[in-house]
């Protein structure tokens, strides 16, 4: 089904030669370079999906077939580059992310959401889904018990650890539920400095937390935990590596003041476009039909034995 959509698509768009990237999907789209008729076929990787229980069991064999299927494997981080080469792909490249970041306009005016009102003390956010295959509930509850002056906003849908969490009886503690996308940028724009408190496990010790960017777009010093996927960011991210870290980086935060970092994180976000990632991919593309065209006149010079 998935591949007569895209061919009646590519038919309605009158595309007679053309390029099939796959983005994640895994499991139905395993037969997909041999159902269409694609001058190349690329596969982009960008998280650790294989590690989620539900594509423990046959997504290990299905992402191994995907990866050496494919023309070119495209990544967004070098750890996760790394990670391909174990599967022996025929080209990799690191495309990086790509971001719509047109929303978080640090600049803009915001009105001040309504569940901020009452907040005093310095704000430190929080966005996106709220789960333990993630994020580090305990280094949560430590920094609030060491800091209660320091307010916790975290917004975003719980799953039932955090929902069971002791962190729901702290008063430093606000979890204000899910936001409409276009709501986040002024709830940010109150922050005085924004987090990503990841757990460190296979699921995101190489991935690309799309939140980095829209934190660094609102200009705002942002703490993440230290991973090998966050390397991208560590000129603009203050990096902690364990509690102790993590309470003197988000000190450190609070405090700063240069507007010089402001305007870097806001240039250094911007340049996370799907144009760019896009660009990236055309090279690619580039590189592989020189690399085939290479290979055909090879063979085309052998001498045919009689």
């Amino acid at each position: 089904m998935l591949a007569r959509s895209i061919a009646k698509a590519a038919q309605q768009l009158e595309f007679t030669n053309y390029y099939v990237v796959q983005d994640g999907i895994m499991f139905h789209a395993l037969t997909l370079p041999d159902q269409l008729p694609a001058l190349k076929y690329l596969y982009y990787l960008r998280d650790f999906t294989i590690t989620v229980p539900y594509f423990r069991r046959h997504g290990p064999w299905v992402e191994d077939a995907l990866i050496r299927r494919a023309d070119a494997v495209l990544t967004n981080t070098p750890y996760i580059n790394d990670y391909i080469w174990q599967h022996q792909p025929k080209h990799s490249t690191i495309i990086g992310q790509g971001c719509v970041l047109s929303l978080y306009q640090a600049g803009a005016s915001y009105s001040r959401p309504a569940d901020l009102a009452g907040l005093a003390g310095p704000l430190i956010g929080y966005t996106g889904l709220l789960t333990t295959l993630r994020l580090d509930i305990n280094l949560l509850l430590s920094i609030a018990r060491q800091r209660p002056e320091w307010q916790l906003v975290l917004i975003g849908p719980e799953d039932d650890d955090f929902k069971k969490s002791a962190l729901h009886k702290m008063p430093n503690v606000h979890f204000l539920g899910r936001k409409p996308p276009e709501e986040l940028p002024a709830y940010l724009s109150y922050m005085d400095a924004c987090i990503n408190p990841q757990t460190i496990n296979e699921l995101t010790i190489g991935n690309y937390p799309l939140k980095i960017d829209e934190y660094l777009a609102m200009g705002k010093p942002t703490v993440a935990t230290l991973t090998p996927g966050m390397d991208l960011f560590q000129d603009y991210v203050y990096l902690a590596d364990g509690e102790q870290q993590w309470l003197e980086m988000l000190a450190q935060a609070l405090r700063e003041q240069d507007p010089t970092q402001i305007v870097a994180r806001i240039h250094f976000a911007q340049g996370h476009t799907w144009a760019a990632c896009a660009q990236l991919v055309y090279e690619t593309i580039t590189t592989i039909e020189k690399e085939t065209s290479a290979e055909e006149q090879e063979v085309s010079a052998r001498p045919t034995l009689a």
